[in-house]
């Protein structure tokens, strides 16, 4: 994983350990939610609504815990 140096204060997602301004940090993606059932994208398509299956967000990992 290619590691950036850090022009903020921020928190390492896995272990909670604080990366400081100039530290050493990688970034992974993590998925939140899940796939829908059939049921919930017909009862969204009857109503009318999006279904939002999951998304993907970015968090930060400390040099530690990239190197494991």
């Amino acid at each position: 994983m290619k590691l950036k140096r850090s022009r903020l204060k921020r928190t390492c997602h896995l272990c909670g350990a604080t990366i400081n301004k100039g530290d050493l940090y990688g970034s992974r993606s993590i998925r939140i939610g899940e796939k829908a059932t059939q049921q919930e994208h017909e009862e969204a398509g009857r109503e009318g609504k999006f279904l939002i299956e999951f998304i993907s967000v970015k968090r930060d990992i400390c040099s530690n815990c990239c190197s494991n």
